[in-house]
């Protein structure tokens, strides 16, 4: 499927918002290795060429990506100071996942164990976990939900919507606490998943020996193998925080900002929006932050909308002299290259979806005081001053035409 570049929506101009801004500070919480034509490919390429084969020929041909996390500071009428963690990327120790991600996704994305996790990271800033109001994750995969049994019980936690269904959740709370008896006999386990079932007191083993085909089985396996004593709903979703699923939430106002049909205006300010950027994946959010007043600046937080700089940033077309995107694809996610799953190749659930979503990102990328970053690219850490500093002055340092000319370099081979 090719990109399209006409519009998705009317642009909605950004209200200045009177000058309210955040403080934003950038931070790579963890990184993994992954085969770069994983992210990026050209259409025409055949989907045979997706893995480079085997696992151990993936090996040859992995890049470093990093984990892009953002920490916001808003300063409020009392002179205290709300933090709040965009995302906490990847867990310190890559046997904290489940079988099922280390089976799966970890031999295409492998975690680089040298690299600081959120804890560590907020440490050379003077902060801990304890000193973060909220926690908004952009989706619930496993490199941007970090741990959050990190956190104490006074965060927030918030994200659009979970990655799976609402009954599938509600079987992990059944299973919760049923998990510790083994199963005497694998044959006289089973398990249904209608809306009027119990849980069994059944050991992981033996619903993956019964129900290894079922997609929902194989996501309450991954919540067996990893549940935390009594505190768990899942391995990423722990029982006792609070989660709030903004896309589901009656009492957000969503409104038209820029390329975006659905934007929330989290402090009611304009210094910080969520946006509604579905397509990667059920509940996908990304936000955007002013980072100065005058003139007005903002940061762009994509996460997964777009894998690589390339797939959204406008370049100009040389027979039209008119700026528009590169007719690239975006493809995979380690658990969806798995044979036994049976998902397409594809990072993207929808992919029309999530196509439309990045045709919104080039038209906020075209505009000259907003600066997009997606979770994975490459070229920030090259240019953007890391944590504990702050990227709130991207715009008088040239951050972002840099950011363009170190991806321009890597497509010439310069």
């Amino acid at each position: 499927m090719a990109h399209s570049n006409t519009p998705a929506s009317p642009f909605v101009a950004i209200p200045d918002g009177g000058g309210a801004t955040v403080h934003v500070r950038v931070m790579i919480n963890g990184k993994f290795k992954a085969n770069p034509r994983l992210f990026v490919r050209n259409d025409g390429a055949d989907a045979s060429e997706l893995l480079g084969g085997t696992v151990e020929e993936t090996q040859v041909e992995k890049t470093e990506y990093p984990a892009l996390c953002f920490l916001i500071e808003k300063e409020k009428d009392d002179g205290s100071v709300e933090r709040i963690m965009f995302d906490l990327g990847l867990r310190k120790d890559p046997t904290q996942y489940s079988k099922l991600t280390n089976d799966t996704v970890v031999p295409y994305f492998t975690p680089c164990g040298n690299c600081n996790d959120v804890a560590e990271n907020l440490a050379l800033g003077n902060l801990t976990p304890s000193d973060i109001h909220c926690v908004i994750l952009s989706h619930d995969h496993f490199d941007h939900c970090g741990d959050p049994l990190l956190f104490p019980e006074s965060t927030r936690f918030e994200l659009g919507d979970f990655g799976t269904d609402d009954e599938s959740l509600r079987q992990m709370e059944c299973l919760d606490a049923t998990l510790t008896t083994p199963a005497s006999c694998q044959d006289n386990i089973s398990l249904s998943l209608s809306a009027n079932s119990t849980a069994l007191p059944v050991a992981a083993r033996a619903l993956k020996h019964c129900h290894y085909e079922s997609t929902v089985s194989l996501v309450l396996e991954e919540s067996m193998e990893l549940r935390s004593a009594s505190k768990a709903q899942s391995f990423i979703f722990p029982q006792y925080l609070s989660w709030r699923r903004l896309l589901k939430d009656k009492l957000v106002i969503w409104q038209s900002l820029g390329a975006f049909d659905r934007a929330f205006d989290y402090f009611g300010d304009g210094s910080f929006w969520i946006l509604d950027a579905p397509g990667h994946c059920q509940g996908h959010i990304m936000a955007m932050a002013r980072t100065t007043a005058f003139p007005c600046t903002y940061i762009l937080f994509a996460s997964d909308a777009a894998h690589a700089k390339c797939l959204y940033s406008p370049v100009n077309n040389p027979a039209t002299g008119q700026p528009q995107r590169r007719s690239f694809g975006v493809y995979a996610d380690g658990y969806a290259c798995d044979a036994r799953l049976p998902r397409p190749n594809t990072v993207h659930e929808d992919v029309p979806v999530a196509y439309q979503t990045v045709e919104r990102l080039t038209q906020m990328e075209a505009l000259d005081n907003v600066f997009v970053i997606a979770a994975h690219e490459t070229e920030i850490e090259q240019v953007v001053d890391m944590f504990p500093l702050y990227a709130n002055k991207w715009y008088e340092k040239g951050w972002k035409a840099k950011t363009k000319e170190a991806m321009l370099k890597v497509e010439n081979g310069t």
